[in-house]
């Protein structure tokens, strides 16, 4: 923690494809370091998705839970 509270914002990383005015752009997601670097970034964090299979190998419909014909 420091007592720094105004200091410069720049982007972590950027898209290396896309270039405005010669300089790459950075996109609304990419990482930042804040107060001239003295804050390390914090990105949102999710956990892994697991797809779980259904036990007898039939498809069913999302909505009613009948089984879906092939």
């Amino acid at each position: 923690m420091s007592g720094k509270t105004k200091g410069k914002a720049e982007f972590a990383n950027f898209s290396f494809d896309v270039k405005f005015e010669g300089k790459n752009v950075a996109r609304a997601l990419d990482l930042m370091f804040h107060n001239d670097k003295n804050t390390p970034p914090a990105p949102l964090m999710q956990p892994p998705v697991i797809a779980l299979g259904q036990s007898d190998g039939k498809p069913l419909c999302l909505t009613c839970k009948d089984p879906v014909d092939e």
